[in-house]
């Protein structure tokens, strides 16, 4: 429980900070409600020693509650938060988001498989929370369906009921906790349906309803970038989308740099800086730039050849070439030659076959050509 311990940690240093006597005091936690079952915890001053253990929780959807006692008992906090099993979860990372807000994806490294969530933002009602786990690559989206309630501040008092359609017989009820209520739809066909909800504590609330459609649900894909040289310019567009939604990356040189091309596996698929297509799967890009020389004259008379190269290529500048750099397409240096006239011949025999990144130096301007290796 160590990721979720340093998560309540940071909460409760700012409520001592505010005004509680640095003293042993008593902190009561339970899960999903259950009050029953809740445990006493020490801590003293402005530390916490204590372990919210969650090793019988099954995986899924949970709720921590705490309150710390002060002569009396304090407000009861309330933490949202997702426990996943996993053989090596210290190797991989959770991405989550509510309804379709792809923008704003909350992401972080999944630790001992707690997950905190994040839904004071939301306003009352249903919603969808989704979550991916990525190790090497994205795991399949599980979507979890839930209700916000405008009641958390009263949650531990106060019971639910809820139910889909006219089945009330097979009403879903238990605490109301942090004001978030998950709701099982798995037994559902696809289609609209209705879920009703009332709250039960000194009073009954009115009925509330929502309508959903439950159905099959697009993958998410990642599109990621990588710029290279690495400080020649910046993308913009890349992230996760539903897959047949439209990406649109945009390719910005920096002061100096142009905009070479598009690279997808070592082949070009555009010459455009605005890039837009399609999205079906994962998808890693490369956006090459070239330098561009303050000289604009000289730098148009450095010439590579031959391009597509063999065994050999031939570089020629009107300026005495210094150093020159190759470059595979995931920014590796592979190659470094030091040069002091103004043509210089390299051998490439040995590279695998695919594009490289020639940068040169010279002593008024350094300058980048891509070329390809047969």
């Amino acid at each position: 429980m160590k990721a979720m311990k340093r998560y309540i940690i940071a909460i409760i240093g700012l409520m001592l900070c505010c005004g509680l006597k640095a003293q042993t005091r008593t902190c009561q936690y339970w899960f999903d409600g259950d009050i029953g079952q809740s445990v006493n915890a020490i801590f003293s001053g402005n530390s916490w020693d204590a372990k919210f253990d969650a090793s019988q929780l099954a995986d899924g959807i949970h709720t921590l509650h705490f309150h710390i006692l002060d002569n009396e008992w304090g407000p009861t906090h309330n933490y949202f938060f997702r426990k996943v099993s996993t053989i090596s979860t210290s190797e991989l990372s959770y991405y989550y988001w509510f309804d379709n807000d792809l923008d704003n994806i909350q992401n972080g490294p999944l630790g001992n498989g707690m997950v905190a969530l994040q839904a004071e933002s939301l306003n009352a009602g249903l919603h969808t929370l989704h979550l991916m786990v990525k190790g090497d690559d994205f795991s399949s989206t599980r979507n979890y369906l839930f209700i916000k309630t405008e009641m958390a501040d009263l949650g531990v008092n106060l019971s639910y009921h809820c139910w889909f359609d006219q089945d009330i017989t097979s009403a879903q009820t238990g605490l109301l906790g942090d004001g978030n209520i998950m709701l099982d739809a798995t037994a559902l066909e696809d289609g609209e349906h209705i879920v009703r909800i009332y709250l039960e504590g000194s009073n009954v609330s009115a009925p509330q309803s929502y309508v959903f459609v439950k159905g099959s649900e697009a993958p998410v894909y990642e599109i990621t970038t990588t710029v290279i040289p690495a400080n020649a310019g910046t993308v913009t567009g890349a992230g996760a989308y539903y897959e047949g939604n439209t990406c649109t990356l945009t390719a910005i040189p920096n002061e100096g740099c142009g905009f070479v091309c598009w690279q997808e596996n070592g082949n070009v698929v555009s010459q455009e800086r605005v890039y837009t297509f399609n999205v079906t799967g994962n998808r890693t890009l490369v956006a090459l730039f070239s330098g561009l020389n303050v000289d604009e004259n000289e730098a148009a008379s450095l010439m590579v050849y031959p391009n597509p190269a063999k065994d050999r290529l031939t570089i020629e500048s009107e300026g005495v070439i210094r150093r020159c750099e190759i470059y595979d397409l995931i920014g590796q240096l592979v190659k470094t030659l030091e040069n002091d006239s103004e043509r210089m011949e390299i051998s490439v025999e040995a590279l695998p076959a695919g594009t490289y990144l020639v940068k040169l130096v010279t002593d008024s301007y350094t300058q980048t050509r891509r070329f390809v290796k047969k």
